[in-house]
Formats: structure tokens, sequence, C-alpha cells
């Protein structure tokens, strides 16, 4: 449970280090935890200025305590990676920071939900995050079913990301999730109703992180998660359940990052003719010519398309 202001003072004294995370954001106050503390775990509250507006969970700050033994930010420290989505005027919002593995979360065999799956993949290729693919409610599909989701899926794991199936229900790959976890921080993303917080439930029971009820009509999830919280796996381990991003902000990217972003692609992008080449006209063009003659497969091949035109728009 969290610690209002008013029970600040007793467990931070406690603490020689004014170092800490953000583990929830909310309007003038965020939610951290003391970094170097022993168990239990207490998170507690304390006061965000208006000049650190943008900080985001996963944030490291160093904080003190005013006058009236209440926590204050008084500095973020520099993010080694962030994650950002586009608010409802199209400016970019970080979402989380400091993540050192994406765990890509899809629940669905169609082809939206791949093209999905690359869109966050080219995003952690360009912000240099280890990326890991969690295909759940395995329990939900028949065995040919699951047969064609393999079949799928061994294209990304010939491009060497981590595939783990799972479920909720019955616990497959539960374990091997939380492990895949452990001493770092992770950021748990996907579209909304593919499972995110019954995960982290099963991974950490005391998460208490919400659950959503699927509708029968629509079969699309509902927000359950209003914001992006960080949880506590163990003294090195935190993981991030993040909001259902359906609008992943790349358009910050260039060509070449998105092209970058595909491994079976990146390492032709040297090979060029021409040293700025834009990998669209060009002669030369070593990566038109892989595109060309079905060295890349289909899918990804489309995917690559539609982000490059979300771009020119």
């Amino acid at each position: 449970m969290e610690k209002s202001l008013s029970h600040t003072a007793a467990y931070t004294s406690q603490h020689d280090t004014k170092l800490a995370v953000v583990c929830g954001r909310y309007a003038n106050h965020a939610t951290l935890l003391v970094l170097n503390a022993c168990p239990p775990y207490i998170p507690f509250q304390a006061h965000v200025h208006k000049k650190h507006r943008h900080l985001c969970v996963g944030d490291l700050v160093d904080w003190h305590l005013n006058d009236q033994n209440e926590a204050v930010i008084s500095n973020i420290q520099p993010r080694r990676s962030i994650i950002e989505r586009r608010n409802n005027t199209g400016k970019s919002r970080p979402v989380a920071a400091n993540i050192d593995r994406i765990f890509i979360v899809i629940s669905n065999y169609h082809p939206d939900d791949f093209f999905f799956l690359d869109r966050y993949l080219v995003a952690a290729e360009a912000q240099g995050i280890a990326a890991s693919i969690v295909f759940n409610k395995m329990d939900m599909f028949s065995t040919s079913i699951r047969i064609s989701i393999r079949e799928h899926l061994a294209i990304y794991n010939a491009l060497d990301y981590p595939i783990i199936e799972t479920s909720a229900m019955s616990m497959e790959g539960i374990d091997m999730l939380r492990n895949a976890c452990a001493t770092q921080t992770s950021v748990f993303v996907g579209l909304s109703g593919v499972g995110k917080s019954s995960l982290l439930n099963a991974i950490i029971p005391d998460a208490m992180a919400k659950v959503g009820e699927l509708s029968e009509k629509t079969h699309k999830g509902r927000h359950t998660t209003s914001t992006a919280t960080l949880f506590r796996i163990d003294a090195n381990g935190f993981c991030i359940d993040s909001p259902g991003i359906q609008d992943l902000y790349l358009s910050h990217l260039q060509r070449h990052q998105v092209f970058n972003g595909f491994r079976e692609i990146a390492p032709l992008t040297d090979a060029c003719q021409f040293r700025d080449c834009q990998h669209d006209q060009e002669p030369g063009c070593a990566v038109q010519i892989m595109l060309h003659n079905g060295s890349i497969h289909a899918s990804r091949k489309d995917s690559l398309n539609r982000l490059l035109s979300t771009l020119e728009t």
C-alpha cells in the first residue's frame, strides 16, 4: 500500500541515499522507491515541481525532505532510454524511462498484431533497447493454430529475438518470463486486452495490477491501466506495466532509422552505392535489391511499407 506524505519522514529517515526510482506519476506528485532499501519495499509520495512536468515512470531522481518533512524531487538523472507516445495534440509524451528490455505482448494471430509488433521492434532498435516477444493466452488456441503461430514467430526467432509463449490462466511460461525480468528494468507493452496486467499479476502476485474484461462483441480490450506503473520484482528487478498504446510515436525517426530497425535489412544499409542513400529510388541501393528479390518475409515488408508511409504523412 502506498504511504502518504505524513508517513514519508519516518520511512525515508532510515536511508542515507537520496536516489529513488519513479514507480507512479500523477498530477503534482509521484510515487518513489528508494533504490538501496531492504525489504519490505515501501513506496512513498513526493512532490513534483512544475519544472519537472516531463517526469515519467522509470526515471531516477534525487529528492530531499523539506521543512514540513515532505519528500520533494530536486533533480532528474539523465535517461539512458525513453519510450514515448503521442498525446491528443500529436506531441510526444514520455511513457517510461531507463528501460533495459521491452517485452512486446501480443495475443492474436492477426496481421495487425504483427504490424504492431514490428513497430515496437523498430522503436526498440532505435533506442538500443533489447526486445523480447511474448505471445500470451496460448491456452486459447488449438494445436493447429499454435503450429501456425510458431511458424510465423520463426521469422523473429531467426532474427535472434527471444520468444516466450505464456498463459496467465494456465501459468504456462510464467517462470521463464519471471526469470527473464530479473536483474533489469523491463517494460510490458501491447495493445489493450493482450493480458499485460494479468501477466504482471502472475509474475508478481502482490502487484495488484488491474485486469480488464474483454468485450464479447468487439473482442477489444478496455483500458484498465490508465498510466504506467513500476513494480519491484526483487532487489535488482523492476517491471513496468504501460497503458495500451495503439499509436506509438515514431514520426521523429528518419527513413534510415526505420530501415535499421529491421534486423534483416540493417546490415545492407552501408552497402549501397551512395553513402546518403535513402533506400528509395537511388541506383545501386542494396536495400531495394533485397526487397525486390524476396529476401525479406512478406509480412515484414508490408510492415516496413506501412511504417514508411506513416513517416511521409
